[in-house]
């Protein structure tokens, strides 16, 4: 592809704050019951719970994790296997009272029990320390693709320090473990079988899941799937450039769009260039300023192309970076 150049480094060293980021304090090294929060209390048909899963599974005795879960159940109950729902991230919490919300009134929960949980170091599973806020702090920094990395790991290894001190070992913090997390969960609820589904991240676990527990699995779901054989980070880049390639090729074929972009390839290329020696200001607040420099653009339209809609507002990001509005 012909941007993987300008693509690698932004997203890579995104990724990299990601796999030791996540949302809540240290919770405390002894587990118990996890307190349900007051979001599920005013929801109907909403079942909190925890269950106390080893650090690490091939020393069972030792230090415990809380792993925290929800069950949505069925209004009309008939009899049909739960499904199990698998975060993304890696790093994203599933038990977040809108998506809770979201799920309880989506189809699949009229007739079937709906299983979230948060993996091990996430939301209310035993979260190890919280980095989210100084790395969005390096995104909005003035700062070019390699100070942006040098930030990024003098803030990994202060975050691998504090992890040190609370003698936590982060080795443990992987697709295995969690998928002995979930085997522990599935005999703890004792439904006899699960339908998996998981998206982006969470294919991985499911299949690391189904593999470990095929007894256990009635179906798998696997949507925008990260195939265990290939590198997360470098397949992400790689699908950033088809889906941006794909957008371009759309805009040039579709004469709504080559009409209002008669060269967004250009566009493209000319936005970049101008933003790694002038870096655009944006305004958060009356005290923050957001600078998009060319690697923030490439994550911010990576981010962009999540969206259906992605074919209409692209063209428009790339239009605006270069305009500077």
């Amino acid at each position: 592809m012909k941007f993987t150049r300008k693509l690698f480094l932004p997203a890579s060293l995104f990724m990299a704050i990601l796999l030791l980021s996540c949302q809540a304090p240290i919770s405390a090294q002894e587990p118990g019951p996890v307190p349900a929060p007051d979001w599920v209390r005013t929801m109907e048909h909403v079942r909190w719970g925890s269950l106390a899963v080893p650090e690490n599974h091939q020393e069972p005795e030792g230090r415990q994790l809380d792993l925290a879960y929800v069950v949505i159940e069925a209004r009309e109950p008939s009899g049909r296997f739960p499904m199990v729902f698998f975060s993304g991230g890696p790093g994203g919490n599933s038990l977040d009272p809108g998506f809770v919300e979201f799920l309880s009134q989506y189809p699949p929960t009229v007739n079937r029990d709906v299983i979230l949980f948060d993996q091990r170091g996430i939301g209310y599973s035993s979260a190890l320390p919280d980095m989210s806020i100084p790395s969005f702090d390096i995104l909005a920094a003035n700062a070019d693709a390699a100070e942006e990395l040098e930030l990024t790991w003098q803030l990994i290894e202060e975050y691998e320090r504090q992890c040190a001190d609370l003698a936590i070992p982060l080795d443990v913090y992987n697709s295995f473990q969690s998928a002995r997390d979930v085997g522990l969960l599935f005999r703890h609820l004792g439904y006899e079988q699960y339908n998996l589904i998981g998206s982006s991240y969470g294919t991985r676990l499911a299949r690391v899941v189904q593999d470990l527990f095929p007894e256990s699995v009635h179906s798998t779901v696997l949507d925008s799937p990260a195939p265990l054989s290939t590198d997360f980070l470098i397949g992400r880049l790689e699908s950033y450039s088809q889906a941006l390639e794909h957008i371009l090729e759309y805009c040039s074929n579709t004469e709504d769009c080559r009409l209002a972009y008669p060269d967004l390839r250009a566009d493209y290329l000319q936005a970049l260039e101008r933003l790694k020696t002038h870096p655009l200001p944006v305004d958060m607040n009356e005290t923050e300023t957001f600078w998009v420099n060319e690697q923030d653009a490439v994550y911010l339209l990576r981010r962009l192309l999540y969206n259906a809609d992605s074919r209409e507002t692209a063209p428009a990001f790339i239009r605006a970076l270069r305009d500077r509005d």
